[in-house]
């Protein structure tokens, strides 16, 4: 005979159990991400960032960076070099190279240019107001501009200036005769400035290094004056634009 307590028993325990599994359906789930709260950075002193421009390259690890290398103000060390990069050290052969180019022309200038009558003087075209002067026709030398350049080319500008011209061409410095005026772009010489000789030979290949300061270089060598032996010879060679040039005296 069917027990209807005990069925109702049966339900009763079934309600429950299902209800038990739909609550436990519905209680939210543990969290894929701790959620534990991250405490505040502690700024430690002297450890702040520097900041870096966007175009900053940062070292790795172990890498020096250069402070520089941050700081786009930074001025960076100035190396001085030598005036148009004047060789560091000049040889006895260095020098005679240098000399057997400069002394001929240096000769020429001193012994020719600068010394008596040229060739190309045509005395039938004077000078008009100081017949004393007249053409130079032919050679190398058209203006007072030419003359100054090739003197220009063998002598520096301060020994161009104190032993030729203020001795042969510029009247303002107190030139009573001058050997050679411009008239109208041409070049004239004096009929009337006599020459002074020249007596000396530089023997170059006897040539020795004394010395080398700034872009100087001092150089002795032998000389003989009417062909007997004199005093030691000393020509100071000055390196000027990337060029070599006689800074003194000769004679």
């Amino acid at each position: 005979m069917f027990d209807k307590r005990k069925a109702m028993r049966i339900t009763t325990i079934l309600y429950m159990a299902v209800l038990s599994v739909g609550l436990a359906a519905c209680q939210p789930g543990s969290p894929d991400v701790d959620s534990t709260p991250t405490p505040p950075a502690v700024e430690t002193p002297g450890t702040t960032p520097i900041p870096l421009s966007p175009d900053t390259d940062l070292a790795t690890s172990g890498d020096e960076v250069d402070a520089s290398a941050s700081n786009p103000t930074a001025t960076p060390p100035t190396v001085e070099t030598p005036d148009n990069d004047m060789p560091e050290a000049v040889s006895d052969e260095d020098a005679k190279e240098i000399l057997r180019v400069l002394l001929p022309r240096a000769e020429a200038m001193h012994a020719s240019t600068f010394n008596g009558e040229s060739p190309n003087m045509d005395r039938k075209q004077p000078m008009p107001g100081d017949e004393r002067f007249v053409l130079l026709t032919g050679g190398e030398y058209k203006s007072m501009a030419d003359l100054k350049e090739a003197v220009e080319s063998i002598f520096t500008k301060e020994i161009a200036e104190s032993v030729f011209y203020a001795r042969y061409i510029d009247e303002d410095d107190g030139v009573s005769n001058p050997l050679y005026k411009e008239y109208e772009g041409q070049l004239y010489q004096n009929t009337r400035n006599g020459g002074r000789g020249w007596a000396f030979v530089w023997l170059i290949e006897t040539a020795v290094v004394q010395s080398l300061e700034g872009n100087q270089v001092a150089v002795q060598m032998d000389v003989t004056l009417f062909d007997e032996p004199s005093e030691p010879l000393t020509v100071v060679l000055e390196y000027v634009n990337g060029q070599w040039r006689i800074a003194n005296q000769l004679g």
